[in-house]
């Protein structure tokens, strides 16, 4: 498995871990189906019956504009599960502990529609990268794959 797109659920009763609580909690993980259509295009269905016994990390150990992004281990290895959520205008304060506790929850239905988003530009991208380095292999061209920097920067 080299990417995955799943779904989990959880109640949220409220009652959100302490740092001292901090660690893993065992989830159960239902994987997405890729159906390559050509070109950087697909679909993405959930009529799979892969369910996967995992653990989430109970806190976020990132987190962006909207989304919050945990450790989730699935078979031993170390991946992110990102959850889309309502984060408070400027960030999080460094004096609050559980960036969980201050934090809405997006709905599951509109939750899920953001990763699902994300994973097709990502494959997108994926697919016209490949391309442009088969061309280039193609053409005998070289690409550098080191640090480039503008030189006004």
């Amino acid at each position: 498995m080299d990417s995955a797109l799943g779904s989990f659920s959880r109640e949220d009763t409220g009652a959100h871990p302490s740092l001292s609580q901090s660690g893993f909690e065992s989830i159960q993980f239902k994987i997405a189906s890729w159906i390559e259509r050509g070109c950087g295009s697909g679909d993405i269905t959930w009529d799979t019956e892969e369910v996967r016994d995992v653990k989430l990390s109970r806190l976020p150990f990132a987190y962006g504009a909207c989304k919050l992004v945990y450790v989730v281990m699935i078979d031993g290895k170390r991946w992110v599960a990102k959850r889309y959520a309502v984060i408070p205008e400027g960030g999080f304060r460094s004096d609050v502990p559980d960036v969980n506790a201050i934090t809405r929850n997006l709905p599951i239905s509109k939750n899920a529609s953001h990763p699902q988003s994300e994973f097709r530009v990502q494959k997108s991208g994926s697919y016209f990268l490949d391309e442009f380095y088969k061309l280039a292999r193609k053409n005998g061209a070289t690409v550098s794959k080191g640090n480039f920097q503008f030189p006004w920067a």
